[in-house]
């Protein structure tokens, strides 16, 4: 799924810059709505690289996620992932789940996004640096699983926990790094 999801929102050579990303085990929160993102978008980067991602909806507050990409003529499909939207204050969060085995509960992988003024969709990941010291400081519960060169937090935190932490983190501390950017193509 980490693949899947890497190669999804970026659709470009930053899967090889991370091997694992936290994992949460709870939803941050009861899924909303956000039928903004449903469409077809674009990467805003990779000149000669067309890259196109899919966002469908899913019955009521779930979604789909999929694309492809056209590189040297090739189109390649990437694998659909679902989620379903949460927010914390005034920030939104994709809780990303494979789609490939329904019954198997990995947990969630969590992507923070917004808009920008010109209705670009902006997404980012949460990484393990960024999660690790909230659950060193104790701010988070969970625990660090460390392999031979990465270290990757399992967040155990409750929902409501989630929220409360999440809901008082700035753009800053959000989006501080490999940000995608997505333009709409279509409705």
């Amino acid at each position: 799924m980490v693949k899947s999801l890497l190669k999804i929102l970026a659709c470009s050579s930053l899967i090889l810059m991370t091997a694992c990303l936290p994992h949460f085990k709870n939803k941050m929160s009861k899924p909303i709505v956000d039928d903004r993102i449903v469409g077809t978008w674009q990467t805003q980067f990779n000149p000669g690289k067309e890259d196109t991602l899919i966002i469908s909806k899913l019955g009521k507050s779930n979604y789909k996620i999929f694309g492809y990409e056209i590189k040297e003529g090739q189109k390649k499909d990437l694998k659909p992932l679902k989620f379903t939207i949460t927010r914390a204050g005034n920030n939104f969060f994709w809780n990303v789940s494979d789609t490939e085995d329904s019954k198997k509960d990995d947990g969630f992988i969590l992507v923070s996004y917004k808009f920008d003024e010109k209705g670009q969709l902006l997404a980012c990941i949460l990484k393990n640096d960024f999660v690790i010291p909230l659950i060193e400081e104790k701010k988070l519960a969970g625990t660090i699983r460390k392999e031979k060169w990465i270290s990757t937090p399992i967040v155990t935190a409750s929902s409501d926990d989630l929220t409360k932490v999440f809901s008082q983190m700035s753009d800053e501390q959000l989006f501080q790094d490999e940000v995608v950017i997505l333009q709409k193509t279509n409705n």
